[in-house]
């Protein structure tokens, strides 16, 4: 997954240090979490790929590849705030949860995450691991998450 990113870092030409300033993530812990040392939170990661112009993730065989497709990395990356994607990332959660008709309970058990937890990620109020969120996606047997006329969906 993260080999990915990195080799599309270095198809635009951007070292990690450019990167890393554009984004707001120190070097060293994008060089760590490119490099698999560090389990990344979900929001530096997803300042990243939205930069490097991913337009969504697939679930193949149990792992995410990113979906990138032509486009200016620099655009619009202003639109995209930290606060505006924990929303986003808690409604689509909880909606697909509503639409299973699960409690935060049964999701919190099948993504190995305790229940306020699934609490705080639906109401926008917490950052998680990216490990976490891909637990959540595959409890909820999400295929696909992506950016689409400016919110986040589900598949």
């Amino acid at each position: 997954m993260l080999e990915e990113v990195d080799q599309h870092r270095k198809d635009l030409c951007l070292s990690v240090e450019t990167l890393a300033t554009h984004v707001g993530v120190h070097r060293n812990t994008l060089f760590r979490v490119l490099n698999g040392q560090v389990d990344p939170r979900a929001l530096e990661m997803n300042r990243v790929y939205l930069f490097l112009g991913a337009s969504g993730v697939q679930l193949e065989k149990g792992v995410f590849r990113f979906l990138f497709f032509p486009n200016d990395p620099l655009r619009g990356m202003g639109a995209f705030t930290d606060a505006f994607m924990l929303r986003e990332m808690g409604r689509v959660i909880r909606q697909r949860r509503i639409n299973l008709d699960i409690s935060q309970e049964t999701l919190a058990e099948w993504a190995e995450l305790h229940r306020n937890t699934i609490g705080k990620i639906e109401r926008g109020e917490a950052d998680l691991s990216l490990s976490s969120l891909f637990r959540i996606y595959r409890s909820l047997g999400v295929d696909q998450v992506f950016m689409q006329e400016g919110k986040l969906a589900l598949r």
